[in-house]
């Protein structure tokens, strides 16, 4: 548990290798036997207890994961091979028992890791050495097995050889459906990664950032439409509620104006308390981003009727429109935000700002490019914070073909 994810991985790797092993040991073990019986040979032989040793010293392998990463590796590694060198001086080389140097040596780059190069290299080579010292050095039939007839040490071969093949296919098996579940869960993750990051930036900028993750991404916009809504009185109603029932009503409102915005095919900025910001024209460009714009404000009305019965809570926005060009991009390292600048999106923040409850307050630009399809009320001239005085005008409707 306190490894990281890639070490826990080879761990439970090494525990399954152990497993196979002992597995496949004991049905080498259960086969000699009974191939000894059938043969009028006793069963209790060097060999099998030797089998049984093998299988008590490696099955404490998992408990030394608690040490440290490498301490089962380096205790297989040299159990290995003085076990071997032990057995096959004692048993001979005809029984082939030292082939299963060359499994182990298959197996290293798993146990050791893939991130250690150096290490199962050299673990490698003192296989190879173990190998070498036994195949050259060791008799061929040991005193274990001097009295015991050719076709039995044979037969007891080819068992060994049959265990060796199954050990280095299961191994390999089981090492690919490791890979293949740690492939699948990275996948995920950039899946997961992925709709993060889309739900956090529009597609296109999404994809420029991936495809360039240290690119400035900023862009000027020469026709946009921008789109503030405010609920009104929402600090008196915050007051009055509790936290879980203030963020329930507020994701409410802003999932079904989020919904509004998809259907339309704008783009959602940012919400701010119980601000709500929306752009069309950004990042892409659109036919007419005032119209599109329009028909989402007038939607956010009707919407906001609908829930204020819905939920029996009196529910009024305020909405502020304006138009012209304004620059988009990305900002921050950590936390970044896709984010709109100019002088367009600061003056549809004050229609916003300085208008009335359940209207659609828009500027003189806006109700002139729209004046043939939809129904205005004039405001009139009002001292706007940072503009001065302004021609203000009410979006009512759209005007019917």
């Amino acid at each position: 548990e306190n490894y990281e994810p890639r070490t826990q991985h080879r761990l439970r790797f090494i525990n399954s290798f152990v497993f196979i092993i002992i597995t496949l040991l004991i049905g080498l073990l259960i086969a000699i036997s009974i191939f000894l019986m059938l043969s009028g040979s006793t069963p209790f032989s060097f060999g099998n207890l030797t089998i049984v040793v093998t299988c008590l010293y490696i099955s404490v392998v998992p408990f030394l994961h608690r040490f440290s990463d490498l301490a089962a590796p380096l205790y297989l590694l040299a159990s290995s091979v003085v076990g071997q060198l032990y057995f096959q001086f004692n048993i001979g080389t005809a029984q082939a028992g030292h082939t299963f140097f060359i499994f182990g040596a298959a197996s290293l780059p798993f146990i050791f890791g893939t991130e250690r190069k150096s290490l199962p290299f050299f673990a490698t080579l003192i296989l190879a050495g173990a190998y070498i010292v036994i195949d050259y050095y060791a008799p061929e039939f040991g005193p274990a097995i001097e009295d015991r007839p050719l076709f039995i040490i044979q037969t007891i071969k080819y068992l060994s050889m049959i265990i060796i093949f199954l050990a280095v296919y299961f191994t390999v098996r089981h090492a690919l459906a490791v890979a293949e579940n740690a492939e699948n869960e990275l996948q995920k993750e950039r899946d997961r990664s992925e709709m993060l990051l889309q739900n956090i930036l529009p597609d296109p900028i999404a994809l420029r950032l991936k495809s360039d993750p240290e690119a400035i991404i900023a862009d000027r916009h020469p026709d946009v439409a921008v789109l503030f809504a405010d609920i009104v009185d929402f600090t008196p109603k915050a007051a009055r509620l509790s936290p879980e029932e203030l963020v329930q009503m507020l994701n409410r409102i802003f999932s079904e104006f989020d919904a509004l915005v998809e259907t339309h095919g704008l783009e959602k900025i940012k919400t701010v308390g119980d601000a709500y910001m929306v752009v069309a024209g950004i990042p892409d460009p659109v036919d007419d981003s005032t119209q599109a714009i329009a028909e989402l404000a007038l939607a956010i009305q009707d919407k906001t009727r609908e829930l204020s019965e819905e939920l029996g809570e009196r529910i009024e926005v305020r909405i502020g429109i304006h138009a012209g060009e304004a620059v988009a991009g990305v900002i921050g390292t950590k936390k970044f935000a896709y984010d709109v600048w100019g002088d367009t999106v600061n003056t549809a923040a004050r229609m916003e700002a300085f208008g009335t409850p359940n209207k659609i307050q828009v500027t003189e630009a806006v109700k002139d490019a729209l004046y043939d399809r939809y129904r205005f009320a004039e405001r009139g001239i009002v001292d706007i914070k940072g503009k001065g005085p302004m021609m203000l005008h009410f979006l009512e409707e759209r005007i019917a073909s």
